[in-house]
């Protein structure tokens, strides 16, 4: 893709943030590859002025290579945490799995090994806020979706789990409720190892200019159901269940879950306008 292009196309996801969402990127300026996409995301980011704090994995299968996306630094919140209702448009949750890198990473021309990319990271439940700047981003080609951060609107992280490394996160479980009720979970358990996948991140980032120490990396390796709509237009409060101090609960010690219990506000009127979206405790 032309340097114009990339720019063009940014130019329309850049605008489409704090406007009217886009449909597709015109033929001429339309991302047709993974590369065309991390061209995109980078314009997009310059043209923000952006600071990047995180990263978002994804994976087409179990076998192949992981794609990633900037996470903009001013939407990583720790919890509690709220949302501005202007600062997004499509409003869903995705549970994840996020490490906090340890050390940097940076590019270089041979591949990282798994115990170098873990060495000093802590793993993290979360909640990716998912958003788009598409009018129908279900319907676009991967690498347009691709492009506009991998529909990446925040990300909320929980506090460290101790003693990860010794657990199997392949069998890592996550239930979603919404008043105490249960509405998705994972309970096949990880469709990838997402150690597996932190790595390939690491070494894609290799020739992206490689990762810095500090930044949150993200997957839905484990949420399998993927993105749930908040479900009424008003405000929203996220409440997981509160883990024993300095310890997993014993009825999670031997597999590591993180419960959500999203619990929705009293209903506003029509012509109440929704201030905020408030994500409350995730742990593990």
């Amino acid at each position: 893709m032309l340097a114009e292009q990339a720019e063009e196309a940014a130019r329309l996801l850049a605008a489409a943030r704090g406007g009217q969402p886009l449909a597709e990127p015109p033929a001429e300026c339309r991302p047709q590859s993974d590369a065309d996409a991390y061209q995109i995301q980078d314009a997009v980011t310059r043209r923000l002025g952006e600071t990047i704090g995180g990263w978002k994995i994804g994976v087409a299968s179990p076998a192949t290579a992981a794609f990633c996306a900037p996470i903009f630094a001013r939407m990583i919140r720790p919890s509690p945490a709220s949302y501005a209702a202007h600062e997004l448009r499509l409003i869903g949750i995705e549970a994840e799995i996020a490490f906090r890198l340890g050390h940097d990473l940076p590019a270089r021309p041979t591949p990282y090994e798994r115990a170098e990319v873990t060495a000093g990271a802590s793993l993290h439940p979360a909640i990716e806020v998912v958003d788009s700047r598409y009018a129908d981003f279900p319907s676009r080609g991967r690498p347009s979706i691709l492009a506009d951060n991998f529909s990446n609107g925040g990300l909320v992280w929980g506090l460290a789990v101790p003693g990860w490394e010794a657990l199997d996160l392949s069998r890592t479980q996550m239930m979603l409720t919404e008043d105490g009720k249960p509405f998705a979970d994972s309970s096949m358990g990880a469709a990838r190892d997402p150690v597996a996948a932190l790595v390939d991140f690491a070494n894609l980032m290799r020739s992206r200019g490689g990762a810095k120490a500090g930044a949150l990396v993200t997957n839905r390796l484990v949420d399998r159901h993927g993105l749930h709509p908040a479900r009424r237009p008003d405000r929203r409060r996220f409440r997981p269940a509160r883990p024993r101090r300095n310890r997993l609960p014993r009825q999670l010690s031997r597999r590591p879950a993180a419960s959500y219990l999203p619990t929705a506000r009293r209903p506003m009127s029509r012509r109440q306008k929704p201030s905020g979206h408030r994500i409350r405790s995730i742990a593990a």
